[in-house]
């Protein structure tokens, strides 16, 4: 299964998909996905963790800031942003300005901002879904706030962008887990092997999610004896039907039965 893209969603979903041995793919960021222990639920990309840990240190280090202010949101992605972002601040030696939480399906949001305005923050971190997020930058310009706005994944999206509007948007500081191919000697040997003679028998990247939903559904059909091509499998567990499905990434060959 591939999603849901929240963490909220995921989570709820993770034990009835680990009990049916349905293995799910999703981009959820939440650290309380890995609190599901399921060797099925595999993640796409790294935890608010890693993205909150990155531009902790930048926001301190390398721009001087001080004071910041949180408004995250009560749902698992922004419990777990209010958390990690505050650990990674607290390890720099900062304690947020302000902290507010509002519920995840909140829309108006000025007066948990207006509460932040008062500790006169250089920067607001977010820790909101796309929309909530985007409307929550949006409402800070019309309070006057000038301040940087900062925050991970949902600020690098398009729904972002179209709900704050890009002057409102514009100046926000984003952690990203990959910054692009020359980012450093790792990132460029990762771009060149894909880009060598190891790129040419791949499946373009682009459709990998197509295909990975084609063949985990074929997979689970012949699992569960639904595709008349093929025999029924006995309701064993997925990594019997699954060891065959090999990808040859650049740097070797993955297994689902060695990593199962």
């Amino acid at each position: 299964m591939l999603g849901t893209a929240e963490s909220a969603v995921t989570i709820a979903m993770a034990p009835i998909l680990k009990s049916e041995q349905v293995p799910n793919i999703t981009s959820g960021q939440s650290v309380g996905l890995i609190a599901v222990h399921s060797p099925y639920l595999f993640l796409n990309g790294p935890t608010g963790l890693t993205y909150d840990t990155t531009l902790a240190k930048y926001l301190v280090t390398t721009k001087g800031y001080k004071k910041i202010a949180m408004l995250t949101n009560n749902d698992s992605y922004g419990a777990g942003e209010q958390k990690s972002f505050t650990t990674a601040l607290q390890g720099l030696g900062v304690t947020p300005v302000a902290s507010k939480v509002v519920p995840s399906g909140q829309t108006n949001m000025t007066p948990a901002l207006t509460a932040i305005r008062g500790s006169g923050p250089q920067v607001l971190f977010i820790g909101a879904e796309e929309a909530q997020s985007g409307l929550i930058v949006k409402q800070a310009r019309a309070l006057g706030m000038n301040t940087v706005i900062a925050e991970g994944a949902p600020a690098g999206t398009p729904l972002f962008l179209s709900t704050a509007g890009p002057a409102n948007a514009n100046g926000t500081i984003v952690s990203s887990p990959y910054l692009g191919n020359n980012a450093s000697s790792a990132a460029q040997k990762f771009a060149a092997a894909w880009a060598g003679e190891a790129a040419a028998a791949m499946v373009p990247a682009a459709t990998v999610p197509a295909v990975t939903a084609v063949v985990t559904s074929s997979a689970h059909s012949r699992r569960r004896g639904r595709t008349p091509a093929g025999p029924a499998i006995p309701m064993t567990g997925t990594s019997d039907p699954l060891p065959e499905l090999v990808s040859p990434p650049p740097f070797g060959d993955y297994l689902w039965s060695s990593l199962h």
